[in-house]
């Protein structure tokens, strides 16, 4: 019969519990240092078409910006097919995918990788969103202290959940964003224990601390509201008020909602394009 593993003793499971929790701590510090400076990177970089209106115009200014646009995107391609192929995408799934033991995060490659791929992908114009680069960098902060503590399985899932929900905290200055990242995203790799859960929690909370010490506690996005109702600047306070009623009416309970049950009874017949509503009711 086999040796049975000795149990850790409190002191030692306190140590442990202690140790793991200022390991997400770190996390937390460096993935919010370095995602906060990837922020002013991206705004830094984003003024060029500004800059470049300045000094050009017509289609010489087209054929510059899409010149421009093309050398940034195929640098950052080039950079992450022959230095950090992992890094590709938006890095959520690599994650997941390293969460349930599937894939390797190399942190030492993909982080630098991401930031300068990023930088140059985004700064260039794309349609491209700075969460999943921050998530991906949070990550790879977590896999490098992983690795260097030798964590085991389920500490390295859970650092590297950590370090994820710190890259999204970061990313919209929003810590509980964060930690609802990892109980809808990874739900099914996530290694549920009090430890893992309240690591999350600190890296989030801390990655938020350092982006609003960096970066400044300002709104991402100013709406102002304007009492003219034909106003140029009164567009935002229509779109604020077609959201708000739109938020009622989806918030509003099923029992509620007169259209449901009005939508349910016609699926029960043909669609009433021709017979009752014409044509508008089938083009809408």
């Amino acid at each position: 019969m086999d040796d049975l593993v000795p149990a850790k003793s409190a002191p030692e499971d306190r140590r442990s519990q202690c140790r793991y929790l200022a390991l997400a701590m770190i996390v937390g510090m460096v993935a919010g240092a370095i995602g906060s400076l990837f922020h002013l990177a991206l705004n830094t970089v984003l003024q060029w078409p500004t800059l470049l209106h300045s000094l050009l115009d017509g289609p010489l200014l087209v054929l510059t910006a899409a010149l421009i646009t093309m050398a940034a995107t195929l640098a950052a391609v080039a950079l992450v097919r022959h230095v950090a192929p992992e890094a590709a995408g938006s890095g959520v799934q690599e994650v997941e995918g390293a969460m349930e033991g599937l894939r390797q995060v190399h942190g030492a490659k993909v982080l630098p990788v991401k930031f300068l791929g990023g930088v140059a992908a985004i700064g260039s114009g794309l349609v491209l969103g700075r969460g999943g680069p921050t998530i991906h960098i949070g990550a790879s902060v977590a896999a490098m202290l992983a690795a260097r503590f030798r964590l085991d399985a389920t500490e390295r899932s859970g650092l590297l959940a950590a370090g994820a929900a710190a890259g999204l905290a970061c990313a919209f200055n929003a810590p509980v964003a964060g930690v609802l990242f990892v109980i809808e995203e990874t739900r099914r790799q996530f290694p549920y224990r009090f430890s893992t859960y309240t690591a999350v929690i600190i890296a989030a909370l801390l990655a938020t601390v350092m982006t609003q010490l960096i970066g400044g506690t300002g709104a991402d996005l100013t709406l102002s509201l304007c009492l003219k109702w034909h106003s140029p600047c009164c567009r935002y306070s229509r779109s604020l008020a077609a959201f708000w009623v739109a938020s009622a009416c989806c918030s509003m309970p099923p029992s509620s909602r007169p259209w449901i049950s009005r939508t349910r009874r016609m699926r029960r017949r043909p669609f009433p394009t021709r017979q009752r509503w014409g044509w508008p009711w089938g083009l809408c």
